[in-house]
């Protein structure tokens, strides 16, 4: 059984943005999840290489197994070298390359409207989520609780759906009831 969580990623890699008593929140509520069900490692969509790039050295949910160490976890999201062997463009890919000049910028951008970028960056997004599911199944421990960015949630659900493996979504958009 995977259960999922959603949330925004800014929870997840305790940004400057948050307050602490939300960082609190958020990780009481992964414990409430883990004791009531039973959860044995955790799973996110997340890597070391976005944590760096944030200046964060662990996540939050990380951060909880190392107190909890009979919970295994694992960083999901591959990182851009792994993404590249697979053919994914790097996030914002689409919607970035639109602001650049029109010398810079790459032909398959260039005539986007703003819609098709979307798509095109959601389309893009999709495609981390088989690379989640495969780190999940190295793991080998159940249940699993993966927590994502609050986009994924449902098709993530469909992913695993589809995979013939269990899935309850928790959340669909974790947030600190204080906001």
């Amino acid at each position: 059984m995977v259960y999922i969580l959603g949330t925004s990623h800014e929870y997840q890699r305790n940004d400057n943005t948050c307050q602490p008593e939300s960082i609190e929140e958020f990780k009481r509520y992964i414990k409430f999840i883990c004791q009531n069900y039973d959860i044995k490692a955790i799973g996110e969509e997340m890597s070391e290489e976005a944590l760096k790039f944030w200046e964060r050295e662990i996540s939050i949910p990380k951060l909880f197994t190392q107190e909890n160490p009979i919970i295994s976890h694992k960083y999901c999201d591959p990182e851009r070298e792994e993404q590249k062997k697979f053919g994914i463009k790097q996030s914002g890919y689409f919607s970035q390359g639109r602001q650049l000049s029109e010398i810079l910028q790459s032909p398959d951008v260039k005539n986007l409207s703003q819609e098709e970028a979307e798509q095109l960056e959601w389309q893009e997004d999709l495609k981390r989520e088989p690379i989640w599911l495969c780190k999940i199944l190295e793991l080998n421990r159940w249940p699993i609780l993966f927590i994502c960015g609050s986009d994924h949630v449902d098709s993530f659900k469909e992913l695993l759906d589809g995979e013939s493996l269990s899935a309850l979504i928790i959340v669909n958009n974790w947030k600190p009831q204080e906001i």
